[in-house]
Parts: C-alpha cells; sequence; structure tokens
C-alpha cells in the first residue's frame, strides 16, 4: 500500500473547503539531541490517518510513518527505532519525535492527511538541518533592477543573500505601503563549496506606473536573524527634446524618458529625412538620454527651411522644430569642488558655442544672480577660440561661495535663449567616514582610500583630499547610491602611493549645500574600519553620471552583468564575490 501511495503523492482532490496542516518552518538540531515538530491540522485527528514523510535533498522521499484516527501507529523498518508519533485530540495536533539525530536526518520533513488511497493534504514541510556548526546570519540583501523594462511593461528585480547557515532561508518582497508583493520567485539555496555557508536567490516582476517610482523592499528571513534592503524602479517618463545647430549638423538631444526604447524621425520641411541615432545612455536615476544628428551635408539651409525632430515614446509623438536662424547652444557649467576649497569661491563657466565667428563675438552674454545682476568686476569675458569649424566664447561669473551656498539661481542669457543653475540645499551637514583597508602595501604599489558621505537629505556636495599638510587635491572619482533607509550617500575615492598609504595622514574635506548656511569644510582622517556590511546591500543602478570612468563605475556594470546571469542560470558562484564590497 505505501508503495502505491508514493506513486500518487502530487495527486490533488477537488475540494470545497480545503483543509491546513501547519508546521514550523525550519530547525537546526545538533548531533545526537532530539527532536520534536508539531503539526496542527484543520481536520479531526479522529477522523483521518495522518502520515510523515521526509526528503533528504538530494535523494527520493523516505516514508517515516502514521498515526491513525484511533491513534495506532506503523513505523518504516529502517526509522522506527528513530521515530515516534503521539496526538493531541483536543488541538488536533499529531507530533513527531526523533531521538539521537545524525547528519543523514537533515531532511525536510512534511505531515500530509491520507484518505485511504492518497494524500489530499500537505504541511508545507519542516526544514531539519542537523549539524554541529553555527548558525550563521544571511548577509544585507544585494538588490538589483533589470535596466530597462521589458515590451511588456514590466521590469525584472533580483534580491541576491549569502554567508547563512544552516539553509532554510525566506524571502519576502514589500511595496512602499508594507504590502507583500506575492509575484515573486525563490531559487533554492546552494552551499558554498568547502564551506558550511549557502547563497541565495530571489526574482520579482513589477510594473511600474507611468511618471511615477516605485520602491521594492527586498526582506530575507533566517533562524540567525532578519535583513532587509530597498530598491527604487522608475516608471515610464516621456522625454525632454532640444534641438540645436552645430556647424553643418542639426542636433536633436532627448533626455529624462523611461524605458529606453523610442523611435526618431528627421523632416527638413515635410520631407522625411535621414538622421543617425547614437547610442543611449542612462543616469543614477534610471532615466535616459539619447542623440540623433541631422547632417546638411556642407549645404547652407533655406531660411525659411523648418527641421523637425519626431519622437515616439510610449506609442506617443512629440515633436520639436528648429530654423536655421537658431545656430548656437548655451550651456552653463556649475562650481568645481577646487575653486571653493583654495579660493573660497564659486566660479560659474557659460559657454556660447556656434558655426559663426562673427555672430559668437557680437553676442552678448548677461548674467543674474537671483533678481540682481553681479557686479562688473565679477564678470570675466574671453575672447572667441575655435577648434576645427566651431567657434567658442565663455563668460566667467565668479561669487562668494556662501552665496553659492544659499541656493541663489543664476542665469546666464544671450537675447535668444538663457540657461540657469543653482545649488541643490540639503538639510543637516552630513556624516562623513574615510575607510583604508588595514593592510600594508609596498612603497612600489598603489592603494585606494574610500571616503563616505551620507545624510537623510543631502544636499550638492564637493569633496576634497589632503595627503599630510599638502594642499588640497582632487580624488580619482566620485559617484553617489542610495540606502535602504532613504540615505543619500556620495562616494568619493583617492588612489596614493605606497609610501603615502602605509605612513601618510590622509584627509578627506567636505563643503556642502545645507540648511545651516554652513561653508565651513567639515573633516575627517585616515581610519583602519573596513566598509560596514550595509554598503554591500546598497542597490546598483544601471548607469551613473560621473565625470570620468573610475574603478567604482566599472565594478557597477560587470556586477549587474554578473546578477543577471546568476539569477537565470542559477551558477550562484559568480556571484559570492559581489555579496560584500571591501
Amino acid at each position: 500500500m505505501f508503495s502505491t501511495s508514493l506513486l500518487l503523492l502530487l495527486a490533488a482532490a477537488s475540494c470545497v473547503h480545503c483543509e491546513e496542516l501547519t508546521q514550523p518552518g525550519s530547525m537546526v538540531v545538533r548531533p545526537g539531541q532530539s527532536l520534536t515538530i508539531d503539526c496542527k491540522v484543520s481536520y479531526s485527528v479522529t477522523s483521518y490517518r495522518t502520515d510523515w514523510i521526509r526528503h533528504p535533498a538530494g535523494k527520493a522521499l523516505e516514508w517515516i510513518g502514521y498515526i491513525t484516527s484511533s491513534g495506532s501507529t506503523a513505523y518504516s523498518d529502517k526509522l522506527k527505532s528513530k521515530f515516534s508519533f503521539s496526538r493531541d485530540t483536543g488541538t488536533n495536533t499529531i507530533t513527531l519525535r526523533g531521538q539521537n539525530l545524525e547528519t543523514e536526518d537533515t531532511a525536510v520533513y512534511y505531515c500530509a492527511r491520507y484518505t485511504g488511497t492518497y494524500f489530499d493534504y500537505w504541511g508545507k514541510g519542516t526544514s531539519v538541518t542537523v549539524s554541529s556548526a553555527p548558525q550563521l546570519a544571511p548577509s544585507v540583501p544585494f538588490v538589483v533592477s533589470q535596466c530597462s523594462s521589458s515590451p511588456d511593461g514590466f521590469v525584472t528585480l533580483g534580491c541576491v543573500t549569502s554567508g547563512f547557515f544552516p539553509e532554510s532561508l525566506k524571502f519576502s518582497w514589500t511595496d512602499d505601503s508594507g504590502k507583500t508583493v506575492s509575484d515573486a520567485f525563490q531559487y533554492p539555496a546552494v552551499k558554498a563549496q568547502g564551506a558550511d555557508k549557502y547563497t541565495a536567490v530571489s526574482h520579482m516582476r513589477v510594473k511600474p506606473e507611468n511618471g511615477k517610482t516605485t520602491t521594492l523592499t527586498c526582506g530575507v528571513e533566517h533562524l540567525a536573524g532578519k535583513q532587509s534592503q530597498s530598491i527604487t524602479v522608475q516608471g515610464p517618463t516621456k522625454p525632454i527634446i532640444r534641438l540645436g545647430q552645430l556647424d553643418q549638423s542639426i542636433m536633436c538631444v532627448i533626455e529624462d524618458f523611461h524605458p529606453k526604447d523610442l523611435n526618431v524621425k528627421w523632416k527638413k520641411g515635410d520631407s522625411e529625412v535621414t538622421g543617425r541615432d547614437w547610442i543611449t545612455s542612462g543616469n543614477y536615476m534610471g532615466l535616459n538620454k539619447v542623440v540623433s544628428v541631422f547632417d546638411i551635408n556642407g549645404t547652407s539651409p533655406n531660411e525659411n527651411t523648418v527641421y523637425t525632430c519626431e519622437v515616439t515614446h510610449g506609442g506617443t509623438t512629440h515633436t520639436e522644430k528648429l530654423s536655421p536662424r537658431d545656430h548656437f547652444s548655451l550651456k552653463i557649467n556649475p562650481p568645481q569642488a577646487k575653486d571653493l576649497f583654495i579660493k573660497g569661491k564659486a566660479v560659474i563657466e557659460c559657454i556660447l558655442t556656434g558655426d559663426s565667428r562673427k555672430e559668437v563675438e557680437v553676442v552678448t552674454m548677461s548674467w543674474k544672480v537671483g533678481s540682481q545682476s553681479p557686479a562688473t568686476r565679477d564678470v570675466h569675458v574671453g575672447g572667441v577660440t575655435q577648434a576645427g569649424s566651431v567657434f567658442t566664447k565663455t563668460s566667467t561669473l565668479t561669487l562668494e561661495e556662501s552665496t553659492w551656498f544659499s541656493g541663489a539661481e543664476v542665469i546666464c542669457s544671450t537675447s535668444r535663449t538663457s540657461e540657469k543653475i543653482s545649488v541643490k540645499r540639503g538639510g543637516q551637514r552630513p556624516s562623513i567616514i574615510i575607510y583604508k583597508p588595514d593592510m600594508s602595501i609596498s612603497d612600489s604599489d598603489t592603494g585606494s582610500l574610500v571616503c563616505v558621505v551620507s545624510s537623510s537629505d543631502l544636499g550638492n556636495v564637493y569633496v576634497m583630499w589632503k595627503v599630510n599638510e599638502d594642499p588640497y587635491t582632487e580624488g580619482n572619482g566620485m559617484t553617489s547610491i542610495v540606502k535602504k533607509d532613504n540615505k543619500s550617500v556620495v562616494l568619493s575615492y583617492l588612489t596614493v602611493n605606497g609610501q603615502q598609504y602605509n605612513s601618510a595622514k590622509i584627509t578627506c574635506a567636505v563643503k556642502d549645500a545645507n540648511i545651516q548656511n554652513d561653508v565651513q569644510p567639515r573633516t575627517n582622517s585616515t581610519s583602519t574600519k573596513e566598509l560596514p556590511v550595509t554598503y554591500p546591500g546598497s542597490y546598483l543602478q544601471c548607469h551613473k553620471e560621473i565625470p570620468e570612468e573610475d574603478e567604482f563605475s566599472s565594478l557597477w556594470s560587470t556586477a549587474s552583468s554578473f546578477i543577471f546571469l546568476f539569477l537565470f542560470s542559477l551558477i550562484y558562484s559568480t556571484v559570492l564575490s559581489l555579496s560584500k564590497i571591501k
């Protein structure tokens, strides 16, 4: 009869009233100790037989035994000396007890109701681990998102945690409101080679609303502790389109849109013409940018010709038009950290670019700070320079740093167009931590240090470094991330030679736009601490706007590629190194 039952383990009867068998999720038992598992059922234990079955990893199901409606028991010959059953008819609870457990008894233990022909209801199973190894808590989850949505509008998210023992672990996903998201899948945990540690992965799909962001939190629950991490997903956003003429080309700049799929068409007058699209790029917020170019082919356009850039995104078409007389561009650059630190000044550049030297020369560039015009002594206009067929003129405005950090709007204008800029002000001054791995290197090598600037309301941040009492120097790169508690974090790193790394005092100095209007630099000096475990869980963005390519941005890109390979191929070992950034 038992072999027949095994053949029907997965059979299910149609029912109006479904029964429940509730048992604990996981347990850890040391070798030689006893085991007790309660299975509380919704039916009467005096009306049905209840069986116990276990499933060791990688092996076949094993029948342990049963207790009948009358209370009599039967056991497998192999396991009858190790397990026994009892029941409580008042609470409808069936209890399995084991003694002198061994590592071979590690398995998932199920209680199941038997109808006389098949098992129609099962408990969810109790994962029992028999081991003398200590319990290890999981790492902070490592959460990543698909860089662009699928054609159906859904985005796939992945969540990885590692370093835990025993293997039983539960993932959960919640939305902004704390509601559990059911459309998620959890892969079986995988044991690291040569170690009693496990790695596990979960993924889910979400469809963000148009123009809105959705925050999803991945949580992991384990016998040794709980962890969670959040990620923000950008919903579809319509593009912003700008046209400009540069020499004999017209550029259509399309930015701040999501998802990244769109179509660009060009028209000269009423006739469709062919342009060239440059590669789509993205920023740290998940919004995209693409540039399309139409070449006039060396022929001066008729002054009545109108060029149209037609962009179709998300089923909607957007157009922007340009006539030949709009053939120069204006760009405003924010102040640099070195001027703020060394001079105590905010130096802002306004750059005029055109394809005609005469027109660039005669154009007047003016400034406004708030509603006031700056003093003449604070403005400097350079001469016209040429690079190929492009002519450029730069106007420079120098402000006191206190004026810049106050949040005053700065506008650079010509008779045809204008650009504006202002600092983003935050709340209280941020915390600053500088990390230096606790190790020595040879004088001929180089080493890197990381400065972490964080706040729950972080404004624009400017970071400089000092080695001993040398002048301020800029770092080798800077990037921004967002932690699970919604704190904004700016990371700056500096690479020094081995001698400086081993013995010099290295200082990270920060100026930031804050509500206190405090413009004095805040500093911190060399520490030998390791990066805290919260940083591996900080979610990865698909792109970041960083002044120049650096080691961090390369790491982000590589991480995303390996995580998604990990999710869908289940080759977990390829991402073990990504679960902790040091």
